[in-house]
């Protein structure tokens, strides 16, 4: 089995810098997508393990949360119905998907899909790939850079169109998330969904419709509750990156253990690494704007943040994991 922690974090720094610079529009515009998920029906099952929702650990961000007593996972108050998803990926919200796609596409691929790539043939080898909720195309991109065939599919038009511009021959479908089964179903190497399970309405209907699949592997990865998630409910002037909009729910180390058991999986590969030093910093800086201040910052905090973030993702208790997996 590979096992990897951990990775750089200075190359996606700039990627991710908008974070900052545009910290006031985007919380703004996270909490009107929050405010609209808090007008959804309220949330009765675990969307994990479909046990009865608990209790409300936490309120963050105008919306309440909570751990499932069964498989330890993070639900949100409220269902992400099929009208609140609809908006999020394919109508207003959807835009704005396409402006932070299409920002320095080609430094995400090398930067972030890469390694994705890479780790994916270290642990398989190089596999044919069907990738679910591909959106622009950057998994595929990096696959085709690799030499690996792969298609995508995806349900927002722009997105798409960003995606068929820029491959050379792997190919991308527009289709409705409620087609995606079928597409899992037809694939028969591996199946990746590369942050995409947290965002579907039915999440376990899409593993169960890869072990239908000739497929032999899953490839995800998925955000985590994570130290991320309680510095964006301690700085709530800051957008929250990780616990927000489409993440309506968060898994932990103990519900995707659930989940495996569950659908008869176990890990071929494993690589554990996270933003959330990265969130703090960032935190900090918002927290005091001057210039003086964030060049101390500089000095003092900005040279331990891969070191500092090593500890939690050798813990396994970082704010992303990605996981190879396949059939028992």
């Amino acid at each position: 089995m590979i096992e990897r922690y951990s990775k750089p974090s200075e190359s996606i720094r700039e990627i991710k810098s908008d974070f900052l610079r545009d910290n006031g529009r985007l919380l703004r515009e996270a909490c009107e997508l929050n405010q609209l998920y808090t007008e959804q029906e309220p949330r009765s099952e675990c969307k994990n393990c479909e046990d009865p929702m608990g209790g409300v650990a936490f309120k963050s961000f105008g919306v309440p949360y909570g751990v499932c007593d069964n498989c330890g996972h993070l639900n949100g108050a409220f269902e992400d119905t099929e009208e609140f998803t609809k908006y999020l990926y394919e109508e207003k919200e959807g835009k704005n998907y396409k402006e932070s796609y299409v920002n320095n596409y080609d430094q995400r691929v090398k930067d972030i899909y890469i390694p994705k790539v890479d780790f994916l043939a270290d642990t398989v080898g190089k596999c044919e790939v069907n990738d679910v909720g591909c959106g622009a195309g950057h998994f595929l991109k990096a696959c085709e850079e690799r030499g690996i065939d792969g298609e995508g599919i995806d349900p927002n038009m722009s997105l798409v169109d960003i995606g068929r511009s820029q491959l050379r021959f792997n190919k991308i479908h527009l289709a409705s998330p409620e087609e995606f089964e079928w597409f899992i179903e037809s694939s028969k190497s591996v199946v990746s969904m590369i942050g995409v399970l947290e965002h579907l309405r039915e999440p376990n209907k899409a593993i169960e419709a890869f072990n239908r699949s000739k497929a032999e592997y899953l490839y995800i990865s998925v955000p985590l509750l994570s130290p991320s998630v309680f510095i964006e409910h301690s700085f709530p002037s800051v957008f929250p990156r990780h616990l927000r909009g489409g993440h309506t729910h968060l898994y932990t180390k103990e519900s995707l253990e659930y989940m495996a058991d569950r659908h008869n999986l176990e890990i071929e590969g494993q690589w554990w690494f996270g933003a959330d030093m990265m969130d703090l910093y960032r935190s900090m800086q918002v927290r005091d704007g001057s210039l003086i201040y964030r060049e101390l910052l500089k000095q003092h905090v900005a040279p331990y943040i891969d070191e500092l973030q090593e500890v939690l993702d050798r813990n396994k208790v970082c704010s992303e994991v990605h996981l190879i997996y396949k059939k028992k």
